[in-house]
């Protein structure tokens, strides 16, 4: 039904690609990085439109390439709402984003 990614490194331009390939059965959405989308993290929900129409979900970005949340509408209840959270963890804690990015996730309540 729904596939989260981590490491994606995709960009507008390698998404299109993807889409051109499975856009017919699939809907990618991404998160990827503001600076270098390519090089570094990213993260993504592949979506089955034969189970789950584009109006029915909402991604929304927590931390550019790094943290997004997807809310799918659930039962055909718009008040019933399923969330999947796709969080890419720095593994170099010292450097100057994994520290902020840590920070973050620790004051998240």
């Amino acid at each position: 039904m729904i596939l989260a990614l981590q490491e994606t490194h995709l960009d507008q331009n390698l998404l299109h690609e993807v889409c051109a390939c499975f856009g017919r059965r699939l809907e990618v959405v991404i998160s990827q990085h503001p600076d270098n989308p390519q090089a570094t993290t990213g993260v993504a929900f592949v979506i089955n439109k034969a189970l789950i129409k584009p109006s029915d979900y909402k991604m929304y970005e927590l931390m550019p390439g790094c943290a997004a949340t997807l809310k799918v509408k659930w039962l055909k209840n718009e008040e019933m709402l399923l969330v999947h959270s796709d969080v890419h963890g720095p593994v170099k804690v010292p450097t100057h984003q994994g520290y902020h990015y840590w920070c973050w996730i620790s004051n998240l309540s």
